[in-house]
């Protein structure tokens, strides 16, 4: 017994720590082509009109089962309409594939809101946990605002599963961070 649950307990750290090493761990230039590429994200995303929405091209969902699907309906939504090539271009100048930002938006953003959430009381680290919480519903909507409100409230979710070395990249990068936020979301 004493064997089998030593084994059970290996086998549970063995999958934590694969589970773990799975994580993007960013760097300052992962950081730093995000916050370049953003604007002209958002920018190629509001020239198709509704079809496509900046924030899920951007990965600000944050937690890894959203990022997984947003990833995949983005992806899937760019090549259904040959978008793909066309966007692969606009952000091949900041160091991307549509996959690779993605995957890194959603870790600077999971990490940006987790620097954000650290800085405050416990009290009101609950009242942003209860208010990101219902913007989540906001997140189908066609209004760009309600959309990054809704996929922030997706990443707070996550912002508890970032990697502390994430966490200190990013509260580096605050201050671009949060004048990017502020702007994405007018």
């Amino acid at each position: 017994m004493k064997n089998l649950l030593m084994a059970l307990t290996l086998a549970a750290t063995t999958a934590f720590t694969s589970a773990q090493a799975l994580a993007l761990e960013l760097t300052e230039k992962d950081v730093e082509n995000f916050i370049k590429a953003a604007p002209a994200v958002t920018n190629w995303a509001d020239k198709q009109g509704q079809q496509f929405d900046g924030a899920a091209l951007l990965g600000a969902q944050g937690n890894e089962q959203n990022n997984k699907s947003m990833s995949d309906s983005a992806i899937a939504m760019l090549k259904n309409t040959d978008s793909y090539q066309q966007f692969a271009d606009v952000i091949s100048r900041y160091g991307f594939t549509p996959e690779q930002l993605i995957s890194v938006g959603s870790e600077v953003t999971a990490a940006y809101l987790a620097n954000v959430k650290g800085d405050l009381s416990a009290e009101d680290k609950a009242r942003v946990d209860e208010v990101m919480g219902g913007l989540q519903s906001l997140s189908g909507s066609s209004n760009k605002t309600n959309s990054l409100l809704g996929a922030m409230g997706s990443a707070n979710q996550a912002s508890e599963d970032v990697s502390d070395t994430n966490i200190a990249l990013v509260e580096e990068y605050m201050p671009q961070l949060k004048k990017l936020f502020s702007v994405l979301g007018q």
